[in-house]
């Protein structure tokens, strides 16, 4: 914790001073307005090119986070690059819920409960499929504990995210509905 804070002091000091001398001297205009000028450009070929709304800052702090465990002591990388392939698939696991859900719900809540339970028979007999790639079964038992474990906590934050949708449209339902009857 003493680190901490004298590091936060350090890293305070040096930008008091750093705004000191570009108030007073304005030492930091140019390197500033280079810095700009190539991030705008770079911006704009990414954007033209690759990825619709995708700023090269975002590229850049992805990177950063890529990069962070290398440069941080006491940090597992393999941990961390399993974990973060875990959060990966739990994302893309939200999103195609998602998407699912949306789909369905058109139809009805039957033909919803329907595809989810798809979705989950699949993904277990995909998971089966996956495990018997892994000649060492506590490799297998691993990855069909991570990978069920991110899947669930893709379709649980889904459900969770729809849950709260419906109350606080319930919630504004039952606020215009006393809005209109006692409040004419």
């Amino acid at each position: 914790m003493k680190k901490l804070i004298i590091f936060l002091i350090l890293v305070a000091v040096l930008a008091a001073v750093g705004y000191w001398l570009q108030i007073s001297y304005q030492i930091f205009d140019a390197p500033l307005a280079m810095v700009h000028e190539y991030l705008s450009r770079a911006n704009q070929v990414y954007n033209g090119k690759l990825g619709a709304g995708i700023t090269v800052g975002t590229v850049i702090l992805i990177g950063v986070l890529l990069a962070a465990p290398f440069f941080t002591r006491k940090i597992n990388t393999s941990m961390y690059f399993s974990n973060l392939k875990q959060g990966i698939i739990s994302s893309f696991i939200f999103l195609l819920s998602q998407t699912i859900f949306n789909y369905f719900n058109k139809f009805g809540s039957f033909y919803l409960l329907l595809a989810m339970l798809g979705v989950a028979i699949i993904t277990l007999v995909l998971v089966r499929m996956a495990v018997r790639l892994f000649k060492n079964e506590k490799e297998g038992v691993e990855f069909r504990t991570s990978f069920i474990s991110s899947v669930a906590a893709g379709l649980i934050f889904g459900v969770l995210l729809n849950l709260g949708v419906v109350l606080v449209d319930l919630a504004k339902g039952k606020a215009a509905f006393l809005q209109a009857t006692f409040f004419k």
